[in-house]
């Protein structure tokens, strides 16, 4: 079972209608950088209203030396998904590799292949596995 932590929340409901980067981006969660020795994590990736149009979107998880996440950005887990798995309610988890994230700041690009979608929306997160390794959540249940 995994919590939501607001402070690692990318993308709520957000609109995607040609590549992008996630409404929200974070300074690294960890002060070090690094996840090495952490709770395993994974990125989270929720479509809430169903894609249409594009070929295929891609979700990486990045870090960068700027929030703006363009001036040196450092993909650390990205996965491909196709229009006909786009629809409402699909659900998907790419795991997180442990080691240096690198970057003081953290955030998710969305690559739209193809034509740019007019629908469809996502909310994307990062999530600590196992409750006992998430004390005090202030978070709602996905």
């Amino acid at each position: 079972m995994s919590y939501v932590d607001k402070k690692l929340e990318f993308s709520d409901g957000q609109a995607i209608t040609a590549t992008a980067a996630s409404t929200v981006v974070k300074e690294a969660p960890f002060a070090d950088g690094n996840f090495a020795g952490r709770p395993k994590m994974t990125l989270m990736f929720n479509v809430s209203v169903a894609f249409n149009t594009l070929t295929s979107l891609t979700i990486a998880l990045i870090s960068d030396t700027a929030a703006d996440l363009v001036t040196a950005p450092v993909t650390h887990c990205s996965r491909v998904i196709a229009l006909a798995d786009l629809v409402a309610g699909s659900k998907f988890v790419i795991g997180v590799p442990t080691g240096e994230v690198g970057g003081e700041f953290l955030g998710v690009l969305y690559t739209v292949t193809g034509t740019n979608p007019t629908t469809g929306t996502v909310d994307c997160f990062l999530a600590i596995d196992g409750e006992e390794e998430f004390p005090g959540a202030s978070a709602h249940l996905h």
